[in-house]
């Protein structure tokens, strides 16, 4: 059983490279530092300027500079009222046809059950369901700077909602709903989900159903599960119509009732959904009058249960979708088996999918079902491997290619794939085909109509920080901008500090060439190099932090630039996770609420401890995605762990709860642990066969086999690509023709003799195909301080290139491959690297050496079996010779030397001993004379 899920991860990608020859994928807006994280949509007024929401129920408006720089206005923020948990949340914004005149812009969100209740907040807990969706209006000022940066006072109506018993009913964290958008006469199109508890067979009972039936959210009789999508008086399951400017329900809507217009049956256009969560409208399909009754032919992707992803059609009012008694073309859900909610006839979804291309299929004028791949409809591109569709989106400009104009550009979660759908007259499919897989999940995709480009919405990483970037989906004939990424080796210390930089995950669109400027807190360029390297320093003590920009020009002629930075923290490590509250919790109770306490052991050797700040998140995962919790902040959180069945065979379970400690500089430790579901039956354990970093091409495909197997010897093991530019079928790893970092999970579902397994994870590194160096460096001796300057040697290979070199500490000075002592003694670094260019990979080697400086005693009183002289000693050697007066004998050490009670001297001899300290260290007070 599926959850349909919007947030989504953390990894150090920001590029997605598989689309068509001539498109590709631009970074516009990208969450930092708290802000535009967790977002789950983005729409576009008539000018084309930019907004965006949260999860938690912050809207933003979005506008450019002249440079493409993005500047953010928080437009919103109702973080206290919404409840985001799972998928519940803010979920769709939504702006007025006539926007630019009016201002009005619509929110689509749940609410926490103490808000809706008492006007209080009552957070984002699961104990906070047995509550509503609610849609609201909002008016943004015109006369903001810049215009509709700012809500207009006192603007908000409620349009939906106003009381429990006017809501969207939600029993339980998710299947709430949904998505808005207008109708082409004017009207607003809301869908929703069942409100079932998605863990089980909601057939009444499950969840908190009688939290919602005593807040008046429901009645007993529609204590009924996911049947509430059969019936006609409830909001859920449906589509709905309803006017924007009261909420009511259209007096041309099939079942309007002019008494009772704010009732769920006066308000429905269409039943029979189960997670509804994206739909779109056909372009001018429908009548500009409200009393015609036809505000146009709605696609609406539904979110499967076990089986079928829905893509569906709602050409007409009335119609029934025959959840949740059918899912797909034929499967019937035995489970809800109750004659008295059965339609009579109920509409076939056009276009069906789940995990393999033998079970994705269209179905042509509700009569024939074609499969996909068939001769009788083409498609050659990867398997309909997904599991959370996110319908889609037209495309209707012109300047994308021919084949992609007019067409739906839909997309799925799961299989982090963007699809192009065409639809005839009719609005039966004509053909399919693959656009692109993406690094990340895709949760929402959006047409700016002023620059006619989609834009969508992706996670980054598996961090603390799910969905964080706005990109555009930009086609362009003529040369596209490479894309810029920065790795180091290491990204704080102590000083001085070298650091070892990397452009490699770099590259053009076209494949070509790059040039390289590394640049620090924007001082001229200090290298020109693919792996350049520099040694920062500080005052003494002093903290510092540097930003570091890569800038990476093509060499297609017309020099097209991109450009990425990082932060260099000197005089400061990281803060420590000593111990946290979760290191004896091995695991939680199946279907059973874990109370937690959140806390941790924290510290850190520059700041202190009540000046850091610990940011958690709690996510619930499920085979190869996450449903993620808001990120509190705090050293002791209490929270719950809501009760997860068992899906035992079908589905693997378990928690991934997230810290991130940041001190005040910003530098962060991050931290996770997994908690699994405790299921029924014996433990097993996942071997998963090692994945080696992998060399590719740009551009071009290429797979390879994953290899795992069940200690209980149970199989499948299935694989899930969790991040990364790469794309799993069954055990056919595919990665992508990007550079970056791609994360593989294993797990294994279980049967009635043996749990589900603890997942096992594997991390990689693609890079593109480059010729590697290495570094001999010709070793150097221990050297007097008085030596002359002398020369390093190092060589590189296959071929000898120029080396650089990089004093990193001692007392030396370097000037290109001189050495010059300065005259104390002490352990000299230095660094000899070769900083590579686009075809050849730098390397580096450190070399250390030892300088000693002579120091001479005479002996006025003989020593006798090693008395009378002795040296403080941390390194020492020991001496066991007799020295004849007169004689001179010379002893090295790296620090100081030490006698053994062996050790004798007569009289008038000489004995030297060289120290890598120039200061002297005196011996005892019988023999001082020098």
């Amino acid at each position: 059983m599926r959850i349909a899920l919007f947030l989504c991860f953390f990894a150090f990608i920001t590029t997605v490279r598989s689309q068509p020859s001539g498109f590709q994928s631009q970074l516009k807006v990208k969450g930092a530092n708290g802000d535009l994280v967790g977002m789950v949509g983005v729409v576009f007024d008539q000018v084309g300027q930019m907004y965006t929401w949260e999860k938690n129920g912050k809207v933003w408006a979005i506008r450019f500079d002249a440079n493409g720089n993005a500047q953010k206005y928080l437009l919103l923020d109702i973080n206290y009222e919404v409840l985001s948990n799972n998928d519940l949340g803010l979920v769709s914004v939504v702006l007025h046809p006539d926007f630019l005149t009016n201002g009005y812009l619509y929110l689509m969100y749940a609410v926490n059950r103490t808000y809706l209740l008492t006007g209080m907040n009552g957070n984002d807990g699961s104990d906070q369901t047995g509550s509503i969706v609610r849609i609201t209006r909002y008016k943004a000022n015109i006369n903001a700077t810049p215009s509709f940066t700012a809500l207009v006072n006192n603007s908000r109506l409620v349009l939906l909602g106003t009381t429990p018993s006017d809501g969207i009913p939600i029993i339980w964290n998710n299947h709430g709903g949904g998505c808005m958008v207008f109708g082409d006469d004017g009207t607003l199109m809301v869908s929703t989900g069942d409100g079932a508890y998605a863990g089980v067979y909601d057939r009444g009972n499950e969840g908190n159903y009688q939290q919602a039936i005593d807040a008046g959210v429901i009645t007993q009789a529609h204590n009924i599960g996911a049947y509430r999508s059969q019936v006609d008086n409830s909001h859920n399951g449906k589509i709905l119509r309803i006017d924007p400017e009261t909420g009511n329900g259209i007096p041309s809507n099939p079942l309007y009732n002019s008494s009772t217009p704010r009732a769920a049956i006066s308000r429905m256009w269409a039943k029979g959904l189960r997670n509804p969560f994206r739909m779109t409208l056909v372009p001018n399909s429908g009548s500009h009058n409200p009393e015609d009754g036809d505000p146009g032919v709605l696609v609406v992707g539904d979110v499967g249960n076990f089986s079928r992803e829905e893509i569906n059609t709602v050409t007409a009012p009335n119609q029934n979708f025959g959840w949740p008694l059918y899912e797909g073309l034929e499967r019937v859900n035995t489970p809800w088996n109750d004659p008295n909610y059965a339609p009579s006839t109920h509409r076939k979804p056009i276009l069906e999918y789940r995990s393999l291309t033998t079970d994705a299929n269209v179905y042509l004028n509700q009569t024939t079902k074609v499969q996909i791949g068939s001769a009788q409809f083409p498609y050659t591109g990867p398997s309909f491997s997904g599991a959370s569709t996110m319908g889609g989106v037209f495309y209707t400009g012109n300047k994308y290619p021919a084949a992609y104009q007019n067409a739906l550009f839909m997309a799925d979660y799961d299989g982090k794939w963007i699809r192009v759908l065409k639809l005839n007259a009719n609005h039966d499919p004509v053909s399919i085909s693959h656009f692109m897989t993406a690094s990340q999940k895709v949760v929402h995709l959006a047409y700016n109509e002023v620059d006619e480009s989609i834009y969508y919405i992706t996670g980054v990483s598996e961090s603390t920080n799910p969905c964080d970037e706005v990109r555009k989906l930009h086609y362009s004939l003529s040369n596209l901008p490479p894309v810029a990424k920065i790795e180091t080796d290491i990204n704080s210390g102590l000083a001085p500090l070298p650091v070892a930089f990397t452009a490699l995950k770099s590259y053009d669109p076209e494949g070509t060439s790059l040039t390289y400027e590394w640049r620090i807190n924007d001082a001229p360029p200090f290298s020109t190099g693919l792996a350049p390297h520099y040694l920062f320093n500080a005052p003494p003590n002093g903290r510092q932090k540097f930003k570091v920009k890569l800038t990476v020009r093509d060499t297609n002629g017309t020099g097209l630039s991109s450009s990425d930075s990082t932060y260099i923290y000197l005089n400061s490590t990281p803060p420590v996770i000593n111990s946290i509250s979760l290191d004896t919790i091995s695991g939680v109770s199946a279907s059973v609420d874990y109370p937690l306490t959140l806390s941790a052991v924290v510290s850190d050797a520059q700041s202190p401890t009540d000046s850091l700040q610990l940011s958690w998140t709690v996510a619930l995962v499920h085979n190869g995605h996450e449903h993620r919790n808001p990120t509190q902040v705090g050293n002791v959180i209490n929270t719950v762990l809501d009760g997860t069945p068992c899906e035992v065979g079908d589905a693997t379970y378990f928690y991934r709860i997230y810290l991130t400690v940041t001190d005040p500089d910003g530098l962060s430790t991050n931290y996770h642990k997994d908690i699994p579901v405790n299921c029924l039956g014996m433990a097993q354990s996942i071997s998963f066969t090692d994945i080696a970093d992998q060399s590719i091409t740009l551009n071009t495909s290429s797979n390879f086999s994953l290899s795992a197997t069940a200690s209980s010897g149970l199989s499948p093991i299935h694989f899930f690509s969790s991040s990364g530019p790469a794309y799993i079928i069954g055990n056919i790893l595919t990665l992508t023709g990007a550079p970056g970092q791609v994360t593989v999970r294993a797990v294994q579902h279980g049967d009635a003799n043996y749990r589900p397994a603890i997942p096992v994870e594997q991390t990689f590194e693609v890079n593109r195909s480059i010729t590697p160096y290495s570094i001999q460096f010709t070793s150097i001796g221990t050297k007097a301080a008085s030596s002359p300057p002398f020369m390093l040697s190092a060589s590189s290979s296959p071929t000898n290139e120029t080396i650089e070199y990089l004093l990193i500490s001692g007392p030396a000075t370097l000037s290109g491959n001189t050495v010059t002592l300065t005259g104390q003694g002490g352990t000299v670094k230095i660094r000899a690297f070769f900083k590579g260019s686009y075809a050849k990979n730098g390397t580096f080697i450190d070399q250390t050496f030892e300088v000693v400086c002579p120091t001479q005693y005479t002996l006025s009183n003989p020593i006798t079996n090693g008395q009378g002289l002795s040296f403080e000693a941390s390194e020492s050697i020991t001496a066991s010779n007799t020295i004849a007066s007169g004689a001179t004998v010379a002893y090295q050490a790296g620090n100081s030397v030490s006698l053994n009670a062996g050790f004798k001297a007569e009289q008038g001899s000489t004995f030297q001993v060289q120290i890598s300290g120039c200061t002297p260290i005196a011996p005892s007070a019988t023999n001082s004379q020098k």
